[in-house]
């Protein structure tokens, strides 16, 4: 299952956050399930944020976060995937 979870990804319209993650944990979770090392991860997490203007919200819930907010969050983990 996960070597198919590396090729492609999956981003619904009406997406599940976890409401009381912040969308930092949640990108790195991500990142972990997708066994990408560190060292790698976390620079590439930060650049999805700085990208999508996350910034000042990076470390507040996702279940405070607005439909568009969210939106942007499931973005970037997808993207974080590097799925082809």
């Amino acid at each position: 299952e996960l070597a198919i979870r590396r090729e492609c990804v999956y981003l619904p319209d009406d997406c599940w956050l976890p409401a009381d993650r912040t969308g930092a944990d949640w990108l790195l979770a991500v990142g972990r399930v997708y066994e990408i090392p560190d060292e790698r991860l976390l620079p590439h997490a930060t650049s999805l944020i700085d990208v999508f203007n996350l910034g000042e919200i990076a470390n507040q819930s996702l279940g405070a976060c607005s439909t568009g907010q969210k939106k942007k969050w499931m973005l970037a983990s997808a993207l974080l995937t590097d799925a082809q």
